[in-house]
């Protein structure tokens, strides 16, 4: 009985006097063979339907997979602990060890959430809840001491530790910034004085490198007035013992 010739026996003859003729023309022209790529990569699509166009068309690269959830999320907690430890230290050694550790205790704890959240792995998940434990007791620990090592810093001048003779350092401060703080004050109505409570670091010449709310006003734009006019004030003014505290918290009132 003679065989009939089904569909797929046409399209594997016509594949292949496609590639003879694609083989000779490149054989006789390069250049003239290079026109007919694309008729030579139709055919073996005929042929091989079920591959991918990628597959087929070598040479040409993968697309790229996007970053992964997880992958994004460490790349956030890099972030954020590479701007906390880009912080300028105060000159006390305890202080800024404290800071810098707990730092890194805070990027180990979302770390290891990150793992918890994302990953597949139960012994890896079992280390990352005993990591976390340990590293949030750590940072209570060592919060709960950066006050105490701070207060028995001489270097750190702060407003509960001004001897009586330091009001007049204390007024120093105030005409120094106060001309640079631009807010409109408004008419004052009640016995209510706004105040900011400010924690602001210095180096070795009096220069003022940093300025943070500690408290604030409830008026955010008076706050930011007040920081924007102690950054201003720099170099600070001289203290009376004659040598700049690496660190001064003070306040500053609305319509004092």
């Amino acid at each position: 009985m003679r065989r009939q010739h089904g569909p797929s026996d046409c399209a594997a003859k016509l594949a292949g006097k496609f590639f003879a003729l694609g083989e000779r023309l490149m054989l006789n022209s390069f250049s003239f063979g290079r026109t007919f790529k694309l008729t030579w990569f139709t055919a073996a699509m005929l042929v091989a339907p079920h591959l991918s166009v990628a597959q087929v068309l070598l040479g040409l690269d993968q697309p790229e997979t996007l970053p992964s959830a997880a992958t994004q999320t460490y790349h956030e907690h890099k972030a954020t602990l590479v701007r906390a430890l880009s912080r300028p230290y105060i000159g006390n050694a305890d202080v800024d060890y404290i800071d810098i550790v707990v730092a890194l205790h805070e990027a180990i704890v979302s770390t290891a959430q990150a793992e918890l959240k994302f990953g597949m792995d139960e012994v890896l998940k079992t280390i990352a809840k005993a990591t976390i434990k340990e590293s949030e007791a750590q940072i209570a620990q060592l919060k709960s001491l950066r006050d105490k090592v701070a207060a028995v810093d001489k270097t750190v001048l702060t407003k509960r530790a001004l001897a009586p003779e330091v009001g007049g350092y204390a007024a120093k401060v105030r005409a120094c910034v106060r001309p640079r703080v631009l807010y409109n004050i408004p008419t004052r109505k009640s016995a209510n004085n706004p105040t900011v409570q400010y924690s602001l670091h210095l180096n070795r010449h009096g220069m003022v490198q940093d300025v943070q709310i500690i408290r604030s006003s409830g008026f955010d734009a008076f706050d930011k007035a007040v920081q924007k006019g102690i950054a201003a004030c720099s170099p600070f003014p001289k203290p009376p013992s004659g040598k700049y505290p690496s660190r001064i918290d003070g306040d500053y009132r609305m319509y004092d």
